[in-house]
């Protein structure tokens, strides 16, 4: 699947921040309901401190951009089933009376099957989800007969509720597969067919959000030295292999948050959100650094030459990438292999 694009993970960090805060003043709320009032929940007493310490550390990574948001959905996940069975475990040695009702847990479960239909590609999150429905029967079936419990009622109850879950997730299922195959169909038609970065309006997109804000943004003009004798020396095939190439470690270096996409032929365009000029030639110059020293498919040697700006107050997106553009075409004039920054139209930039 396509990486997410940075308005997606922007809006994806407000969230996660909102829900993390939520969630860590609810789970420290029932902790300390749970050591107060004596909760006869071995889970409660002493699985909530790990939950809590969890869910901060997530948060304050996402607060801090030190993840991307995106990154941390798998592994919240896998804790959370983690946890879920935890509980499920706890409880069956719990008599009757004072185990939580069978439909907190499975509002518990349908959650966590929503959150893997999410997340997930359908195939695992199905295997997960069934994993968690027998572990769940499992867990029921055997706290009635710890605690010799087997009555019509109590079983029926079960049934019932295990009954109505799974026709619920089996709707859920159907709607997933829908939706990851829309899903990437959207991809398709943002990324590009060779080099599988952003295509150019996925590109162009990226930077009219970045440029939305009052921060500074920088954009970074790759374009690839003597492209066509390098096609003419090994073939076409071998130029696609290098394309293919420099998009691989374009995106390798640059920082969560930046997008790197096909802007056309052997051009690449970065877009680097909160970045003033300094820091994006510094970005520019680890990329023709790591692209020079590579040694590509069929031995060939690839140098890129990069212009760089940074957005002035009141500049259009046109007027941004037009100055890039001289900036990189300064650069093929002076020798290529280097990068060149644009210098500024108006006062005020730094």
């Amino acid at each position: 699947m396509p990486t997410s694009s940075p308005a997606i993970e922007a809006a994806k960090r407000r969230v996660y921040l909102f829900v993390g805060t939520l969630a860590s003043l609810a789970t420290l709320a029932v902790w300390l309901y749970a050591l107060r009032f004596d909760d006869s929940s071995p889970f409660n007493r002493y699985g909530l401190p790990a939950v809590l310490l969890y869910d901060l550390g997530v948060t304050w990574a996402i607060a801090t951009r030190r993840v991307r948001p995106s990154a941390t959905e798998p592994v919240t996940l896998g804790v959370l089933g983690l946890l879920f069975c935890a509980r499920l475990l706890s409880d069956v040695a719990l008599p009757d009376v004072a185990a939580p009702f069978i439909q907190e847990r499975l509002l518990v479960l349908m959650g966590l099957s929503i959150l893997g239909l999410l997340v997930l590609r359908p195939r695992p999150a199905v295997l997960g989800i069934a994993a968690l429905f027998t572990l769940h029967t499992a867990a029921e079936v055997a706290r009635l007969v710890l605690h010799d419990a087997v009555t019509p009622a109590a079983l029926g109850r079960v049934a019932s509720g295990q009954l109505m879950l799974l026709a619920i997730l089996g709707l859920l299922t159907v709607l997933a597969h829908y939706r990851r195959w829309w899903s990437d169909a959207e991809g398709l038609a943002r990324t590009d067919a060779l080099t599988h970065v952003p295509n150019r309006r996925e590109t162009q997109r990226c930077l009219q959000a970045a440029l939305g804000g009052p921060d500074p943004v920088c954009v970074l003009l790759l374009d690839l030295d003597h492209f066509k004798a390098l096609n003419d020396a090994f073939g076409h095939a071998a130029g696609d292999d290098v394309l293919r190439e420099v998009a691989a470690l374009g995106q390798s270096r640059l920082r969560p948050g930046d997008t790197l996409g096909r802007w056309g032929g052997e051009e690449f365009l970065a877009v680097l959100p909160q970045t003033a000029l300094a820091c994006g030639v510094e970005v520019a110059e680890r990329l023709r650094e790591v692209i020079a020293g590579h040694v590509f498919a069929h031995g060939a040697r690839v140098t890129v030459s990069i212009g760089v700006a940074q957005r002035v107050l009141g500049e259009t997106e046109a007027g941004l990438i037009e100055r890039a553009d001289a900036a990189q075409y300064a650069a093929k004039r002076a020798g290529r292999d280097q990068v060149q920054a644009a210098p500024p139209t108006r006062a005020g930039e730094s």
